[in-house]
């Protein structure tokens, strides 16, 4: 009943309805305010939602948003019993901490955008959107993307009709080779080159598939797309900084192998690779336990003078002695080990065993030179030069019987840091010998950059010289045969295998060689008979 027919009007003076109605003026202004506040404090609820489930640099979802949908999806497949799978594709963009240190953070940072960018386009180009019910690509660690898929139903219900049942089978069929189709063309677009800020960057890209099983948990899914993506050998991030390659044909066209070479690379996880995975873990762990309890070992392989056949140094090779799987090469663990931070203890280990044999060798009058690898990791640590005079002093050898190894790829990691210990390296007497020369894609680039003595033939070309051999990588050779002696730079040809090998690389006045047809690697003290003997086994 409205309010002046229970109070008699004659009660009520003037100046109390003109109150009354300044009283429902101001609660209307009140509750007026108060949804205005209340709108203000929703949108401020969803921006810092935003905020705390956006990844800021690519305006992609981050790991939180993403394993919250995994799970409402997952939640949601269960309830309904849906027949759709579900999948996760882990993309890794390997290189990144290189790209850093080459350009700086600010073009980092730009690639990873146009990265984002890139796999949406690939999404929308794909009509990811019609073809799936859901789907959501966030960015889930520095150099990590994800993208969570799940495919339209194929039945909401499970029959007993046996077409109907093949015909679910073969849905389910189309839409995994779809995933995967979609999976190669996302490694795809990663295949074509960044521009960014006049560089043109080429990245190495690997994937990672794994679909969801009854009762699995997106974590576990999740574990499974990254474990699939690390069966994946790991290569390394190309960079075509074509401003700084020479003229050279030879160059030109080993940037362009660069460009052309297939990257696209997927694993679908299986059960095998979870046990792999443990066992990779469990060996992480042994890796550890190596270096306290001693069991790593340093190996000796011949450098031999290709006119006489006399040994005239050796490369230092590590080789670790492990209890239970006997002696183990190092492209079983090094990688392990410089994934964990480990390289560069070992690199110090093997430069300190190495010192202590050339200084027992110099007791017998044996002077021979002996090459040490050094890692990328090693090469950027500011005191490197420091720990090799620590050596020097140490043990009274002469520093013209060291040689430093490294490889293109250890020297894209900082270049103006590694120009800098290898130059100091060189003043205190040490010489630097560039590995596996050729196989990277800016091979002359480097020789006009790094102070270098001695380059190193990578045994990719020399197993196919000589007799019916490939002209292209006999032609390779004698380029750089004839590039190295116009700049004074000694030469070795690395993996001589046969007789066929030595006597051509010997026509073509090749310095040094190495190889298992001289000798494989071998104890300090088998490699004091060679040197003893001054021979080895040449036909």
């Amino acid at each position: 009943m409205p309010l002046q027919h229970l109070l008699p009007t004659a009660s009520l003076p003037a100046g109390g309805t003109l109150a009354f109605g300044a009283l429902g003026l101001g609660l209307a202004f009140c509750w007026a305010k108060i949804c205005r506040l209340t709108v203000l404090l929703q949108r401020r609820e969803q921006h810092i939602n935003r905020l705390l489930h956006c990844d800021r640099l690519t305006a992609l979802d981050n790991r939180d948003r993403f394993f919250l949908e995994g799970e409402r999806i997952l939640r949601q497949q269960a309830s309904t019993l849906s027949h759709a799978k579900v999948a996760v594709i882990s993309l890794r963009v390997d290189g990144l901490k290189a790209i850093k240190n080459e350009f700086g953070y600010p073009v980092a940072d730009e690639l990873l955008q146009q990265i984002a960018r890139r796999l949406r386009a690939c999404m929308a180009e794909q009509n990811i959107a019609q073809r799936l019910s859901e789907s959501t690509l966030a960015r889930v660690g520095e150099h990590e993307f994800a993208l969570l898929i799940a495919p339209l139903s194929v039945s909401e219900s499970v029959s007993e009709d046996a077409d109907i049942q093949a015909t679910e089978q073969s849905l389910r069929q189309s839409v995994e080779q779809f995933v995967e189709q979609f999976t190669e063309r996302l490694l795809a677009g990663m295949h074509e080159p960044f521009l960014l800020q006049s560089h043109t960057v080429y990245v190495d890209a690997k994937a990672g598939l794994a679909w969801a099983t009854p009762g699995s948990s997106f974590a576990q899914l999740l574990l499974w797309a990254n474990t699939a993506a690390n069966t994946i050998e790991s290569q390394s991030v190309w960079l075509d900084c074509l401003s700084r390659v020479g003229a050279s044909s030879w160059a030109d066209s080993s940037v362009k192998s660069a460009a052309e070479k297939p990257i696209n690379r997927y694993a679908v996880f299986h059960t095998t690779m979870e046990a792999a995975r443990i066992s990779q873990q469990q060996l992480k762990q042994a890796i550890i336990k190596a270096l306290d309890c001693q069991e790593l070992r340093v190996r000796y392989q011949p450098i031999v003078a290709l006119s006489t056949g006399k040994p005239e140094g050796f490369e230092a090779l590590v080789r670790w002695q492990h209890p239970e799987l006997g002696l183990l090469n190092p492209n079983t663990f090094l990688p392990l080990a410089e994934e964990m931070g480990l390289s560069v203890s070992i690199d110090r280990w093997v430069f300190q065993q190495v010192c202590h044999q050339l200084w027992q060798w110099q007791t017998q009058d044996l002077y021979p030179t002996v090459s040490v690898n050094l890692s990328g990791a090693h090469l950027s640590e500011p005191d490197v030069a420091d720990y090799v005079q620590s050596l020097l002093e140490r043990y009274p050898i002469n520093p013209s019987q060291l040689t430093v190894e490294v490889t293109e790829s250890t020297m894209v990691a900082d270049q103006n840091r590694a120009i800098s210990t290898l130059q100091r390296l060189q003043q205190m007497g040490l010489r630097v010998s560039l590995d596996d020369f050729g196989t990277g894609y800016c091979s002359l680039t480097y020789l006009s950059q790094f102070p270098v003595d001695m380059l190193k033939i990578d045994r990719s070309f020399i197993c196919e010289v000589g007799a019916d051999g490939s002209q292209t990588n006999e032609a390779i050779v004698d380029s750089v045969l004839s590039l190295a002696d116009t700049l004074g730079i000694q030469v070795v040809a690395e993996g001589i295998e046969c007789a066929t090998q030595y006597h051509w690389l010997q026509q073509r006045k090749c310095m040094y060689g190495q190889g298992n047809f001289f000798a494989a690697a071998m104890t300090g003290q088998s490699a004091q008979l060679i040197l003893n003997r001054q021979s080895v086994n040449v036909a």
